[in-house]
């Protein structure tokens, strides 16, 4: 498996010029916004998640795109391995490319660190990647083969997860 990393910060080709539309996107929701709440507070992120995540996730989508989303549609999930606590959380179907199919976000259970950030997003050619950060900064793409269904991409998501 290889990693690209890059800083979000770094801008490639034709990037700064989709960056206003990016910034009014579903996609910027779940690449700036989320992530960044939940790394400034990863247990107390996780907590909330579990309850009334819903509701406040279909805000900030609704900021972009208003009266688009309601809670319904984001369906959270509580995942566990030895070390780690997960919400998976499930958006309304990804319309366009960089917008998630699956959201994991999890941290160390003994200490509450190592807080990791999944996301299982659309490309460009309509398919789609893993994706990780460990931090507010840092996106890293795995080179995962991922699926065209969310089913597929539980279990590739499931299996990255189980094995780091």
């Amino acid at each position: 498996m290889s990693v690209e990393l890059r800083s979000e910060h770094e801008m490639v080709g034709d990037e700064e010029a989709a960056l206003e539309e990016i910034v009014r996107s579903r996609g910027f929701a779940e690449h700036q916004i989320l992530p960044n709440i939940f790394f400034d507070a990863p247990r107390r992120t996780i907590m909330f998640m579990y309850s009334g995540w819903g509701e406040f996730a279909a805000k900030i989508y609704n900021t972009m795109n208003p009266g688009k989303y309601q809670g319904s549609d984001f369906k959270v999930e509580p995942f566990r391995t030895d070390e780690m606590r997960y919400a998976i959380i499930t958006p309304p179907p990804p319309e366009n490319p960089l917008e998630c199919m699956i959201i994991a976000a999890g941290y160390r259970m003994r200490g509450g660190g190592d807080p990791v950030y999944y996301t299982v997003e659309r490309r460009e050619d309509g398919g789609y990647y893993l994706c990780y950060k460990r931090s507010k900064d840092v996106h890293c793409i795995l080179k995962v083969e991922c699926g065209t269904t969310l089913e597929e991409n539980m279990k590739i998501l499931m299996n990255e997860i189980n094995r780091s």
